[in-house]
């Protein structure tokens, strides 16, 4: 099975290069607080994982992917 950073990754290199036209969407400001936090789930093989987010200024923010022995940031 795939895991859900290599889906990120190839998502985000398909969509990378496409620049949004400044008359169609704009940058907002977000409340950072809102984004921030962990979250858990389950893959259907019954393996769980931890998504942490951390962080967030902008367009950056900290990311760590945990699954099994597994650690990504």
């Amino acid at each position: 099975m795939t895991d859900v950073m290599s889906v990120l990754a190839s998502s985000y290199q398909s969509t990378s290069l496409a620049t949004p036209s400044k008359s169609k969407s704009k940058y907002v400001a977000v409340d950072p607080k809102l984004y921030q936090g962990t979250w858990t789930g389950k893959y259907a093989n019954d393996k769980s994982f931890t998504i942490h987010i951390s962080e967030i200024s902008g367009f950056h923010a900290k990311v760590r992917y945990q699954s099994g022995g597994t650690v990504k940031f």
